[in-house]
C-alpha cells in the first residue's frame, strides 16, 4: 500500500468541495494508443510502445486500498486516475462486486472508453450501487474520417449510447472533445459542437490541442505551434493556430460554444438540482463549472493560471 501515513490526509480536498478525498492509480498503459494522447510521452518516454501494454492491479487489491482510505482516513470519494480503467470487463465486474460485498460507502469515478462502457452496459446497475457516480470518456472529434485518423477506434453512436445508458442508471456522463487540428475552421468546429450538443452529455469538457513532442501526431501539428510559454500548455489555452484560425480565434470560439452548451436545455439546473445524481457527483460538476469559467476567461484574455 502507498505510505498514506506519511501524508496529511485530512488536508486533501477534491474539486474544492469533497473532503477527505483521494486519487489513486490502479493500472498503467492503454492498448488503444490514440495519436493525440500525451501519455505516449508521460507513460512511455522511451518510445518502445510499452505504453500499449495494459498492466493492472487486481480488483481485490484496488478495493483493499479503497477500504483503507475510507475506514482509516475517512475518504468520501476516490478518483481513479487510470488512463483507461475499463479495458478488462472482468476487472470492472469484480471491482463492483468486491466493493459491494465489503459495504464500502465512498463514491468513485474513473476514465474509460465509450466502446467498453457499451460493452459493459449490463454492469452499470451494479457499478452505480457500488458507488460509481461518474464516468469520463472521450469523443474528441465527430466525423468518422478524423476519428480514424487519430486512431480513436470508437463511433459517435457508441458515445451516444454511453450517455443514454449512464442517464438511465443515474451516473453522470463526462465527455471530452477537442479543437485545434490543422484543418479546423469555424464551420468544422461548429459542426463538431452540434454533434456534442445532440449527444447531450451531462458534462462536456472542451480541450485545446496540446502538441506535446513525442505524440504520434506531433510532426503534423508542430508547424502550427504559436505559444511557447509552457505555463499555458494545459488543454485550456489555445497554443496552436490552424490553417484557418489564429489561437485568439480558437479561444473565442471555445468560449462561445461552452456558453452555448451550458445555457441550453437547463443543463446546469438539471445537474445542480438533480434528485437522482449522487451529491458528490453534483459537487464535482459545480466545481467544474467554476473552474471552466475561470479558464474560459483566461483562454480569451491569454492569462496564465497556475
Amino acid at each position: 500500500m502507498p505510505a498514506y501515513d506519511l501524508f496529511p490526509m485530512d488536508r486533501y480536498i477534491g474539486y474544492g468541495k469533497l473532503n477527505p478525498y483521494q486519487e489513486i492509480f490502479t493500472s498503467r498503459g492503454c492498448p488503444y494508443g490514440c495519436s493525440i494522447c500525451i501519455d505516449w510521452v508521460t507513460v512511455d518516454p522511451r518510445g518502445d510502445n510499452d505504453w500499449l501494454r495494459h498492466r493492472t492491479k487486481s480488483a481485490s487489491r484496488v478495493v483493499d486500498e479503497m477500504e483503507l482510505l475510507e475506514k482509516k482516513y475517512g475518504v468520501v470519494h476516490v478518483n481513479i486516475w487510470d488512463l483507461n480503467c475499463s479495458i478488462k470487463r472482468s476487472r470492472v465486474e469484480q471491482l463492483a462486486e468486491e466493493k459491494l460485498k465489503r459495504g464500502l460507502e465512498a463514491t468513485y469515478g474513473f476514465l474509460g472508453r465509450a466502446n467498453t462502457f457499451v460493452r459493459d452496459k449490463d454492469l452499470l446497475k451494479d457499478l452505480r450501487l457500488s458507488g460509481f457516480i461518474y464516468g469520463v470518456f472521450g469523443l474528441e472529434v465527430a466525423d468518422e474520417e478524423t476519428l480514424k485518423k487519430i486512431k480513436k477506434r470508437i463511433t459517435v453512436d457508441q458515445v451516444q449510447e454511453t450517455v443514454d445508458r449512464f442517464r438511465e442508471h443515474d451516473i453522470m456522463s463526462v465527455m471530452t472533445w477537442m479543437i485545434g487540428f490543422p484543418d479546423d475552421d469555424e464551420k468544422v468546429i461548429r459542426d463538431r459542437f452540434a454533434t456534442i450538443d445532440r449527444i447531450d452529455p451531462d458534462v462536456q469538457s472542451l480541450q485545446m490541442m496540446l502538441p506535446v513532442p513525442g505524440i504520434p501526431i506531433y510532426d503534423e501539428i508542430a508547424p502550427f505551434i504559436e505559444e511557447h510559454d509552457f505555463n499555458k500548455w494545459d488543454f485550456h489555452h489555445p497554443v496552436v493556430r490552424t490553417k484557418h484560425l489564429s489561437p485568439a480565434e480558437l479561444g473565442e470560439l471555445a468560449s462561445q460554444v461552452n456558453q452555448e452548451f451550458y445555457t441550453k436545455k437547463n443543463r446546469v439546473g438539471r445537474l445542480l438540482e438533480s434528485k437522482v445524481l449522487h451529491p458528490n457527483a453534483i459537487a464535482v460538476f459545480a466545481s467544474y463549472m467554476e473552474s471552466m469559467q475561470e479558464y474560459q476567461k483566461a483562454s480569451v484574455e491569454g492569462k496564465t493560471i497556475i
